[in-house]
């Protein structure tokens, strides 16, 4: 019984201390695992930065291939000049565009006359026809009237009772000299010769009206014959571009006879859109371009403005003064007028509109001279356009070269040199 107990024992004892034995190898083994993971994790986060930082490399060697960040692009100056590249200084200039509209060519208000009878009558004579060139005062037509004699007399009469008051009045003041005469005898002759005197001014006018001249007047107080007749004469130089007589026709004072216009100087009637109303001033140069055959071109000024915007066109009518004299236009001819608009006066920065693209971003951009042959990529902003310039408002600065012809053919190079950097990787 006792050697049994003695057995059981130093089981318990080998069991225990077996027990212990496999705890201890294990903990050890678990401490060697957790030493051998952490080494692993601490190699692949070295492998990872190295990764990261090699992709920053490799992105930042991408990015030097980049219109905002490359080195820049070379031509040798054989392949500049075969591709016609040229490069010029930026500078302010005045950028404006070209407004070609059609006009009309109308006689200058200033410059042309209109000639009628102020009575009715029948025309007796006639001395010029259409496209003769008139001096001012030439004789055009004579017309026969009763009321032109009616006035002629009513001169003569009234001229002859003046005279008459006025001899009176002296031979009374002759004798209230002596003593004789009465000094209201006096008086009333006074008051008639003043009254005679304003039917004498009267009826003077009246022949003025109608036509006549200072030698007319004097040619009637001379001989004192009474025609009935009156000569039309021309209010202006000019050439006669109208006629409306016939000898015999009955006239009537509602009816221009001649028409007579100075063809040095005419007017240009201009319809501005509404929308372009804003760049049209007084003073403005416009250049009319005739529409005949040989397509003359003549200088003219803007110098009036009309006051209102057509209803159905939506546009206002400016007036351009035209010197005609050379002869090149005609009234009532259709021109055309080229006009200059935009920032007139006011410089910006700009370049052809050919020298702007689009690079692989969608931004516009445009090429900056390094150096001679050796060009960079560089992104900018626009503004308005006009006139085949563009102004770039943002980017470049006054007094960097930049393409200004032959963009395309350095974005060619500059793309040839991406694809081949593509393929060497």
């Amino acid at each position: 019984m006792k050697i049994r107990i003695k057995y059981i024992i130093l089981f318990v004892l080998f069991t225990a201390v077996g027990l212990t034995m496999i705890l201890t190898f294990n903990n050890e083994d678990a401490r060697a695992s957790q030493a051998v993971d952490q080494h692993g994790h601490d190699e692949h986060d070295h492998a990872a930065e190295a990764h990261d930082e090699h992709a920053e490399e490799g992105h930042d060697e991408h990015e030097g291939h980049d219109e905002r960040g490359d080195g820049g692009i070379s031509l040798s100056p054989e392949a500049l000049k075969d591709a016609g590249i040229v490069v010029e200084k930026l500078e302010p200039r005045i950028l404006s565009s070209t407004l070609e509209l059609p006009g009309e060519a109308m006689p200058h208000p200033s410059a042309e006359g209109f000639v009628g009878s102020l009575v009715e009558g029948r025309i007796k004579g006639i001395f010029v026809d259409v496209g003769d060139h008139i001096s001012q005062g030439v004789a055009l037509c004579i017309i026969e009237s009763p009321a032109i004699g009616e006035a002629e007399a009513a001169y003569i009469t009234s001229r002859a009772e003046r005279q008459f008051l006025q001899a009176d009045l002296e031979r009374h003041n002759i004798l209230i000299s002596e003593g004789i005469g009465s000094q209201k005898e006096v008086a009333e002759l006074q008051a008639a010769l003043a009254s005679s005197a304003s039917l004498v001014s009267a009826a003077k006018i009246t022949l003025y009206a109608y036509g006549f001249n200072k030698d007319d007047i004097t040619s009637l107080e001379s001989d004192q014959h009474i025609g009935g007749r009156v000569t039309l004469r021309s209010p202006t130089s000019g050439t006669l571009i109208h006629r409306d007589v016939r000898l015999g026709r009955q006239v009537t004072p509602e009816t221009d006879l001649f028409h007579i216009v100075n063809l040095k100087k005419l007017r240009v009637h201009i319809d501005i859109p509404e929308k372009n109303i804003c760049d049209i001033t007084k003073g403005m140069e416009v250049t009319i371009i005739s529409q005949n055959r040989n397509q003359n071109e003549v200088t003219g000024v803007i110098d009036r403005l009309g006051g209102s915007i057509e209803h159905e066109t939506r546009s206002l009518t400016v007036f351009a003064t035209v010197d005609n004299s050379a002869g090149l236009l005609f009234p009532g001819a259709f021109v055309m007028v080229r006009l200059l608009i935009g920032n007139e006066g006011h410089k910006v920065l700009a370049v052809p509109l050919e020298a702007v693209f689009k690079d692989e971003h969608g931004d516009q951009a445009l090429f900056v001279e390094l150096q001679r042959g050796k060009f960079k990529m560089r992104e900018v902003e626009t503004g308005i356009s006009a006139g085949g310039w563009i102004e770039i408002t943002a980017g470049v600065a006054a007094g960097e070269r930049v393409v200004t012809i032959g963009s395309f053919a350095v974005k060619s190079e500059a793309d040839k040199h991406k694809f081949g950097d593509g393929h060497g990787h």
